[in-house]
């Protein structure tokens, strides 16, 4: 609900004959909406089973390929723009900021996607965090590191779909900043914050804690796959029109 595509997407569902969703309220939702119960397929999302299978890269081979030093406690941080909020954009930016800075940590941190106003973020992230021993401005990491870089992460924080779907899958703590995913099903794992500083301070200490990081140690993820994919190719290739 916190992004302007909301309403496209909707059109797209009411639109098409048959859904493959990633999670069964996300399946209760399509038929609430007045989807015929057996056009909609509860599937998950395969994407993360081919993440848990990537060859895990080690601190000593991060360091080299990103010149920074990876053995020392960080966090891996992506904001967006927030399509409905492009107002809010620079004291959104600031909180964050002054909050990541405030903790101590070192920070891994990526571009945000192409939506409006994205060029204002990267300006400000090179900017304002300079400093090239605590922190790494990084264009994209690629398939091949992301999920190496969270998993070796102390948590990671912002406002992208990935602290909501892929950190549940590495046991991570995510804190999700601001209303850009509202609407979408959040694990246990997920720590929400408002754009405040002393806000995001307050979960960034409940994400470092022992206490909560016992707490999500067993979580499933229930964004991963149900079926596999050759089962799912299978379905589709079958389907009669």
């Amino acid at each position: 609900e916190g992004a302007i595509d909301e309403l496209v997407r909707h059109a797209i569902t009411k639109m098409s004959h048959l859904h493959f969703v990633i999670l069964e309220d996300y399946r209760k939702r399509l038929i609430q909406m007045g989807e015929e119960a057996w056009r909609v397929k509860n599937i998950g999302m395969h994407q993360l089973q081919f993440i848990k299978s990537q060859k895990k890269k080690g601190i000593s081979e991060l360091s080299k390929k990103f010149k920074f030093n990876f053995s020392k406690p960080y966090i891996l941080m992506t904001f967006h723009p927030v399509t409905i909020e492009l107002s809010k954009l620079n004291s959104q930016l600031s909180a964050l900021a002054k909050a990541i800075k405030f903790s101590g940590y070192n920070c891994i941190i990526t571009y945000p996607n192409a939506d409006p106003q994205y060029k204002k973020i990267i300006n400000f992230l090179q900017k304002i965090f300079d400093n090239k021993e605590k922190y790494k401005v990084i264009k994209n990491l690629g398939i091949d590191y992301y999920s190496s870089v969270l998993e070796n992460s102390k948590f990671i924080i912002g406002n992208s779909s990935s602290g909501i779907v892929e950190a549940a899958t590495f046991k991570k703590p995510a804190i999700n900043i601001g209303s850009r995913q509202k609407g979408k099903f959040m694990p246990p794992n997920v720590l929400n914050a408002k754009n405040d500083k002393n806000e995001i301070l307050k979960k960034i200490k409940v994400a470092s804690s022992d206490k909560f990081r016992k707490k999500i140690k067993n979580i499933k993820n229930p964004y991963e796959s149900k079926i596999n994919i050759s089962t799912l190719m299978k379905i589709i290739l079958n389907i009669k029109i």
